[in-house]
């Protein structure tokens, strides 16, 4: 069945709410999309609002600004670095700027609708070691890069006697440093990335299961990114809080210690959390424990991101190992 126009701008909206972090106009868009190259994308000049569709992206010059078309007359955009997402009707954004050079269509096919990016990595159709036995030459792969970080990729068509001259089809990094503040020792993501072929096929969940499993092995937890995290890298860490009784959640505090002054070590960066969430506290450090309890201590208890998650074993290693699907160099 064919998705609605207005499913697509519901995605997108719930997308560009989700997308956290300093970002400029155009790792916004590809954020939001979930499209690295967006130059890549079927491209026309831009005639009129009534030649858009929603989903389309627009670019002004060379570059120099980047929005999404999300329908009913309205684009969706950040103003400049660090700015707050923000949706506006087109017309106002034409009497602020130029009209745009290009547009870029998100839907070069039916069934490629913005929609399937978004919903990537929802667990409803995340897969596991099981279904690694129809993925031929399938393997994961641990590599371990120096004593406190490591990556685990998972590859299709594999030889590791040929130095991994298979396909990869994702991975997912990890690091544990000495951050001020400590959140626990935790091991953070640095970086995840599924390739665009399969990206709707559901495997992130797995490998990021795989990762909390070493970062618990080694004594911590995992935590999301402090600085960026993606809309479909947000569904996976909401699933973990909301969803996954097998997984441990260990709160953690902010920067300024508020919920266990006794304890720094629970301490860790959570701009991300208050940020447009109803409490500038992150930016007022000033503010008195009674003018924050009531917002800023709902956000972050309540916020995914707020979290340190553990494995309660390791069994997806463990299904892998059994399989002979996993290599650790």
């Amino acid at each position: 069945m064919r998705l609605l126009r207005e499913d697509i701008r519901d995605s997108l909206v719930q997308a560009g709410q989700q997308a956290c972090g300093y970002m400029n106009c155009k790792l916004f868009v590809q954020t939001v999309t979930g499209i690295p190259k967006l130059d890549a994308l079927p491209s026309r000049p831009f005639r009129s609002i009534g030649d858009l569709a929603t989903g389309d992206v627009l670019k002004w010059g060379t570059g120099t600004h980047w929005a999404i078309y999300v329908g009913e007359g309205e684009v969706m955009e950040v103003e400049e670095w660090g700015a707050p997402t923000r949706i506006v009707s087109f017309a106002e954004v034409l009497e602020e700027i130029d009209p745009p050079d290009t547009v870029f269509s998100t839907t070069s096919a039916p069934e490629m609708l913005i929609r399937e990016y978004v919903r990537a990595l929802l667990t409803e159709g995340a897969k596991g070691p099981a279904d690694l036995k129809r993925v031929e030459g399938s393997l994961v792969r641990i590599r371990r890069l120096g004593d406190r970080a490591f990556e685990v990729s998972l590859y299709r068509h594999a030889d590791p006697e040929k130095k991994w001259t298979g396909q990869l089809m994702g991975v997912v990094a990890a690091n544990s440093f000495t951050p001020d503040p400590p959140c626990k020792g935790a091991y953070m993501v640095s970086w995840a990335h599924v390739e665009r072929p399969f990206q709707s096929e559901g495997w992130g969940p797995m490998l990021y299961d795989i990762v909390m499993e070493l970062a618990t092995m080694a004594g911590s937890g995992l935590i999301a990114d402090r600085g960026v995290v993606s809309p479909l890298a947000f569904n996976v860490w909401k699933y973990y809080a909301d969803s996954r009784g097998d997984v441990e959640k260990v709160q953690l505090d902010d920067r300024e210690g508020r919920l266990t002054p006794e304890d720094k070590e629970d301490d860790c960066d959570q701009q991300r959390v208050y940020r447009g969430k109803g409490t500038d506290y992150f930016w007022e450090p000033e503010v008195r424990d009674e003018e924050w309890d009531p917002y800023g201590k709902e956000v972050l208890l309540k916020h995914p991101l707020s979290k340190m998650y553990r494995s309660r074993g390791t069994p997806t290693i463990r299904a892998l190992e059994s399989m002979g699907k996993i290599i650790i160099s």
